[in-house]
């Protein structure tokens, strides 16, 4: 990814603040510096030309004005003038206080780091030597959850060169980023020889085993293989409620209600019931016109059970309002 960092005192640079003490400088010259340049640094970053500017670059952002702009990032510093192939290019001032780039080699060595740490033919025999243990500071690496100082990585012992099996060693977060273009780190923390017996976590061992060397786990990080026990005070069952109290209640102490889970109805076909025995005098259960639950109380063929209640009656009641004229009025 391209990107242009500029640094939080960027615009007070002593070279941008140079521009004001020029003899032939104007109240708007050190903005128009100022926005020109930057405008190039973001080209040149989406281009990944490491701080070199065509020159076609330069006129399309400063215009007419191009030629004043060259003269003065030149006199003040902030421009230097090359030549490439016989063509004439700006470069852009190189300081971290200013701003940075990412170059090019930065980002070819990002991708080549990614690509090693997920390559299997390097990853599974450097963690089938080293275990989950850092080579630097011993912590047993984690390999899942959130990032943090004993997240588990790669380390390239000969950085900017591609990982070999020799060259790549488990290390923590920690000490992989501290690390980093640290010249003293290896004089301050020597590598630890390989373990005798490597320790393998539940991960590292799935990963090995995933990867066609069969490993059991003989080391148990509680991160990985258990749940934080409940605060003190915390409902341990997520599955029951507490019942409505009145504001003056004891909460606390509130018993506890389970929530009923609900029972799936049995469904049974007609073809399995099994008819109950003939009665002499009574007809069976479903030889009748009428429904369960009406008022004859007579099993039939419609909807509901046995033992249905009686329906009572409905009774009318009569139409509110005036009688009309000619209608029973006396």
């Amino acid at each position: 990814m391209s990107w242009q960092k500029s640094s939080d005192g960027a615009a007070t640079h002593p070279k941008l603040m140079k521009i004001d003490a020029l003899p032939d400088a104007d109240d708007r010259l050190l903005n128009e510096v100022k926005g020109w340049l930057w405008s190039l640094s973001t080209q040149s970053a989406q281009h990944d030309t490491d701080y070199y500017v065509e020159v076609g670059t330069a006129r399309m952002f400063g215009t007419s004005r191009t030629a004043v702009l060259v003269d003065v990032a030149l006199r003040v510093g902030l421009l230097t003038e090359h030549t490439i192939d016989g063509l004439r290019v700006y470069k852009l001032l190189e300081d971290e206080n200013l701003w940075h780039i990412r170059s090019r080699a930065e980002k070819e060595w990002e991708r080549q780091q990614a690509s090693d740490t997920k390559d299997p033919r390097l990853k599974v025999p450097v963690v089938l030597r080293d275990g989950d243990n850092c080579r630097y500071c011993g912590v047993l690496t984690q390999w899942r959850g959130p990032r943090n100082h004993a997240t588990f990585t790669l380390d390239h012992r000969q950085p900017g060169q591609p990982g070999t099996v020799e060259t790549l060693v488990v290390a923590c977060w920690r000490c992989n980023t501290s690390r980093s273009n640290n010249p003293q780190w290896d004089d301050d923390h020597p590598l630890r020889p390989a373990p005798a017996r490597p320790l393998y976590g539940r991960w590292a061992a799935q990963y090995l085993t995933d990867n066609g060397y069969p490993t059991q786990q003989n080391v148990l990080r509680e991160a990985d293989e258990k749940r934080p026990a409940p605060a003190l005070g915390a409902d341990p069952a997520p599955m029951s409620v507490r019942p409505a109290t009145g504001k003056d209640d004891d909460t606390a102490t509130a018993p506890r209600r389970a929530v009923p889970r609900a029972t799936p109805a049995r469904v049974e076909s007609e073809s399995s019931q099994t008819p109950p025995p003939a009665t002499p005098g009574v007809a069976p259960p479903g030889s009748g016109q009428g429904r369960v639950g009406s008022p004859s109380g007579v099993d039939g063929t419609g909807q509901g059970g046995r033992g249905a209640p009686q329906a009572q009656p409905r009774r009318r009641r009569g139409r509110r309002g005036k009688r009309g004229p000619g209608r029973g009025a006396s």
